[in-house]
């Protein structure tokens, strides 16, 4: 099963490792525009085999947080529009680590094929315990001696987390 918080940079590394990567940082650019405003539910939805995953790891990996900011987006299109908006404005170098909002989130990533399958015989119930169960697992392992309020209440996790860390959360 895939750890579901604040999974880091590792998949999106594979991806940049690989023979096809098309640079889709862009994305993050305009999704950056969103992330604060009313109406910032966002559904990327598109057909089975259409990159749905990868785009999901690259967010993954750029907002996830982490003490010590990634580098894998310093060469990427995101940080070349970074760059080009901060000197259109004060015509000097930015600092290229200067990415808005990269590493600042919590992230919950789920990937619903694991959690409602054949395999699992399509029941939603048994589904929702085990996201409940993922993200409970993947808090507890990343925050040491994290304790849930109510660990079978899905809005009480997502409290906690947010109480304990004092950071968005990103779904």
């Amino acid at each position: 099963m895939a750890f579901t918080f604040n999974s880091g940079e590792e998949d999106f590394k594979r991806l940049l490792n690989s023979n096809y990567f098309v640079d889709k940082t862009d994305f993050i650019f305009n999704l950056n525009k969103k992330i604060n405003a009313k109406g910032n539910l966002i559904c990327i939805s598109r057909p089975k085999k259409f990159g749905k995953t990868s785009i999901i790891d690259m967010l993954t990996a750029y907002y996830s947080y982490s003490e010590q900011k990634t580098t894998i987006f310093n060469d990427k299109n995101i940080s070349k529009r970074y760059i080009n908006q901060v000197e259109t404005r004060t015509k000097n170098k930015p600092d290229e680590n200067n990415l808005k909002y990269l590493n600042e989130y919590n992230v919950i990533k789920l990937e619903m094929n694991e959690y409602f399958s054949r395999y699992n015989n399509f029941n939603v119930e048994e589904g929702i315990k085990r996201i409940k169960r993922a993200i409970v697992n993947s808090v507890k392992m990343k925050i040491k001696n994290f304790s849930f309020s109510d660990e079978f209440d899905i809005s009480e996790i997502i409290n906690d987390i947010f109480e304990e860390t004092r950071r968005k959360i990103i779904f």
